[in-house]
């Protein structure tokens, strides 16, 4: 809560006009509950001319009744409508503040996960994160709109009618004071049940997040295979769990009410009681005026104290939703740059492997001592069976993973000790899952720079053998292409995403294994394509298709995480090891 509370106190200059607000409402409340004493004692009485004492100038003022009635009715009017003002600018004040604390929070959020290493994506549910961006972040907006107000106003308020119940009368005062006791158990009771129960249902609730999320970008696997019904079966499981929580958490919240109520009633029973056993055993100095205003203000700070309550579980809940938040927010990214990091030139003669290792999280290693050498404009192969860490080893250079041993360096320069941008800026990829967003080809192909003209966008996509589909389409460069680029065949997102990286115009080139997918004929386009964007770039491919392969200039065996044979493909084939046994599996129909 502290750390939420620095987000708060931002906004100082807003907080203390709210708390000024608070202050004014506060005493309007008192002011009209006071009035009543004058309108009772003065007002409802047969004599024509009453006396109005002014305690300030310790004096008397003798005025007509009708008089009275009149003054009193323009000041109940000008205080409801002071306090109606005051209300709705600490209102107003105090949503302006919540807004502001959810849009830091969400920026930061976001921030936060687009600067993580993706071995945290690996580890999370994406639903479970979106949820936290909604459900948990709404929560904390809620409290704060709701209930960081009462946090002031009401014990202002509290404070303000006990100031008047003790001038009014000191005795009765202290009896009606008898269930303040119990009520800050019940807060503190209550408030760290709802806490644990909230913890419990926003964990529900994000796996509710994350199961839709699957489902809908599953849906066409969840259909193929007819399992609409298991997939409701599982929700309908999920959401019946959620629905029991938060009628636990409903329960505690609610009881909160009537248990205040009923304290409320046993704190004004007393009063009664007293003041009729005072009027029966003796002289009585209240007026009907003085008992009516006592009342009412008794009723009146029950109303906060009972609001109090509320707050209390809001901001249980609030704390429950915030820890989860700043759990995101204080991961530290595994991946980041060091102290003194430089930006880093563009490769000019060679990216060196030395003697890498690399392993998930202290797992078994996935990589052991790779040495590798790629000059300028050289075309580096990756075979091997799956799981061995050809992808692994090509996000190394990426730095999406740091080598545990050993370095990658370009030029001789450790890529650890330069900047991820422009170690960045110079890697182009291109994957078998092409990531295309729900935004225009124009914006998709020039995504990372959006100050590129349209002119170079046409030749990047020229040169992909994209210009073709493109201009067919009905707003041309200018159509949306769906989420995930749906709207696009296989190939068509394929060539986008080579016209993409053909405009970065990188230095290094990677290729994972991106016509895998394609049909014959689209895999034409697209390896005429890739080899417009291979020249003059120095290109690792982890390999699928033999035509790749084939041309390399070196070609790298992996097996369980090692380099077992290096060479180009003819001398490979010779040595009748590894490699020939994958290309007799899964190449010998292409030979």
């Amino acid at each position: 809560m502290r750390k939420l509370f620095g987000y708060i106190f931002q906004y100082r200059k807003q907080l203390c006009l709210a708390f000024i607000c608070m202050l004014f409402f506060a005493v309007f409340s008192v002011t009209l509950i006071w009035t009543l004493k004058p309108l009772i004692d003065k007002i409802f009485t047969p004599a024509e001319m009453v006396s109005l004492e002014i305690p300030l100038f310790d004096s008397c003022l003798i005025i007509k009744r009708t008089a009275l009635v009149r003054a009193l009715a323009v000041f109940i009017i000008v205080t409801a409508l002071m306090k109606g003002i005051a209300g709705y600018g600490q209102n107003y004040l105090m949503h302006f503040v919540a807004h502001s604390v959810v849009k830091d929070l969400r920026n930061d959020l976001y921030h936060k996960i687009t600067d993580l290493s993706p071995g945290f994506f690996s580890q999370r549910k994406t639903g479970e994160l979106i949820s936290r961006f909604t459900n948990d972040i709404n929560l904390i907006q809620q409290t704060i709109k709701e209930s960081l107000a009462s946090i002031v106003r009401e014990p202002v308020t509290i404070a303000a009618f006990l100031a008047l119940i003790f001038y009014l009368n000191a005795e009765l005062a202290v009896i009606s004071l008898i269930i303040f006791p119990p009520v800050a158990f019940l807060i503190r009771k209550l408030g760290e049940r709802l806490r644990r129960i909230t913890m419990e249902s926003q964990a529900k609730i994000a796996d509710i997040t994350s199961m839709l999320q699957e489902t809908l970008s599953g849906i066409r696997v969840v259909q193929a295979f007819s399992m609409e019904g298991y997939e409701r079966k599982r929700f309908l499981e999920k959401t019946g769990m959620f629905f029991h929580t938060m009628m636990r958490a409903a329960r505690v919240y609610l009881i909160s009410s009537p248990v205040m109520d009923f304290l409320g009633a046993a704190g004004i029973a007393s009063i009664v009681l007293y003041t009729g056993y005072r009027l029966t055993s003796g002289p009585e100095t209240m007026t009907a005026g003085d008992f009516v205003s006592f009342l009412a203000a008794v009723f009146s700070m029950y109303a906060p104290c009972k609001n109090l309550t509320k707050v209390n579980n809001m901001m249980q809940q609030a704390k429950a939703a915030s820890s989860r938040i700043f759990e995101i927010l204080e991961i530290e990214p595994e991946v980041k740059e060091c102290e003194g990091a430089e930006p880093i030139p563009r490769l000019k003669n060679e990216i060196s492997f030395n003697s890498v290792s690399f392993s998930y999280s202290g797992r078994k290693k996935v990589l052991s001592d790779i040495t590798l050498k790629a000059g300028v404009g050289k075309i580096i192969s990756i075979v091997g069976t799956s799981g061995v860490g050809k992808t692994t080893l090509v996000n190394l250079i990426l730095r999406f993973y740091d080598c545990v041993s050993g370095s990658i360096t370009i030029d001789g320069k450790d890529i650890r000790d330069a900047t991820l941008k422009s170690l960045r800026r110079q890697i182009g990829i291109v994957t078998q899952e092409v990531i295309l967003f729900n935004d225009t080809i124009l914006n998709n192909i020039r995504y990372g720079n959006t100050k590129i003209s349209k002119g170079e966008v046409i030749k990047s996509a020229q040169a992909a053998n994209a210009e073709g589909f493109i201009i067919n389409l009905p707003q041309g460069y200018d159509t949306i292409i769906g989420d995930q680029g749906m709207l696009l065949s296989g190939g068509e997102r394929q060539r986008i995403s080579i016209a993409r990286a053909i405009l970065k115009d990188p230095a290094i080139l990677i290729l994972d294994e991106a016509t895998s997918a394609l049909d014959s004929e689209s895999e034409m386009l697209v390896q005429e394509a890739i080899g417009h964007l291979m020249k003059d770039r120095t290109v690792f491919i982890i390999a699928h298709r033999l035509s790749t392969i084939k041309n390399a200039d070196k070609i790298i065996v992996l097996e369980k995480g090692r380099i077992v044979e290096s060479g180009i493909h003819e001398e490979l084939l010779e040595k009748k090891g590894v490699y020939k046994r994958l290309y007799e599996l899964q190449f010998r129909d292409k030979a």
